[in-house]
């Protein structure tokens, strides 16, 4: 996730992540719910708008779901948090 702000022109950290564990009937994976810090500007607002149709590369799994929950625009910042699903390639 942060490579891809990074490309994107943003400069982004994980202020927190937690990864949840999760299956279905035919696959399994991770709920993950991560909270992105950094500066508010342009790219960030692109960034974001692009990245529910965005494809991820994540090495042994595949982004089935993203999605952008909240976005907080602070004087010093962006705080934003978005949740994904993961799937292991089989």
């Amino acid at each position: 996730m942060i490579r891809s702000a990074r490309d994107a022109g943003c400069s982004l950290v994980v202020a927190r992540s937690i990864a949840t564990s999760w299956s279905s009937a035919t696959f399994t994976g991770a709920r993950h719910d991560l909270l992105l810090a950094g500066p508010a500007t342009e790219a960030l607002d692109a960034w974001l708008s692009s990245l529910p149709e965005a494809e991820i590369a994540l090495r042994g799994h595949l982004v089935a779901d993203v999605s952008v929950t909240s976005v907080q625009r602070e004087p010093d910042g962006a705080v934003v948090r978005i949740e994904a699903l993961t799937l292991v390639e089989a």
